[in-house]
């Protein structure tokens, strides 16, 4: 369940969020369960940020810092993600489907189960990804950068 506080201060917009992480260095935001649709968080900095099982479809994440999140069962289907920074982040069983991760950094991301089922992934960083059962149905991979993916079945 999201702490009310943060899932205030951040629909307050992305410039108030910015200021409330830079005065809270050592806090881990919990957006857990959130519902964003819609929402515009470009340029968030949303790292070390908790936000498993919830609702960003259809948002603006472009040029986001999303670096440790922790984003399991995430909804970010038809959301753009362009030129965001995924590093280390957990998105297991994530729903990607028809989202866009063009220039994306999505290196040592785990994508296990993840839906990304029409989603376009053309020049993102994949280095060490885990794909592993993740549905890559119809997927747009050109130009993107897959060395050393993790696809154990």
């Amino acid at each position: 369940m999201a702490d009310q506080k943060h899932l205030d201060i951040l629909k307050q917009g992305v410039e108030a969020w910015k200021q409330w992480r830079e005065k809270h260095p050592n806090t881990q935001p919990d957006l857990s369960g959130a519902h964003l649709s819609n929402f515009d968080l470009r340029q968030a900095d949303l790292s070390h940020t908790l936000l498993e099982g919830s609702d960003l479809s259809g948002a603006d994440l472009s040029y986001a810092n999303l670096d440790n999140a922790y984003l399991y069962q995430i909804n970010l289907s038809g959301t753009n993600l362009s030129d965001t920074n995924w590093y280390w982040s957990d998105l297991r069983e994530a729903n990607l489907s028809n989202a866009y991760l063009g220039g994306a950094n999505l290196a040592l991301a785990s994508l296990s189960r993840a839906n990304l089922r029409d989603a376009i992934l053309h020049k993102a960083k994949m280095n060490g990804v885990r794909l592993d059962g993740a549905d890559l149905g119809n997927a747009y991979l050109f130009r993107a950068r897959p060395s050393r993916l993790l696809c154990n079945g």
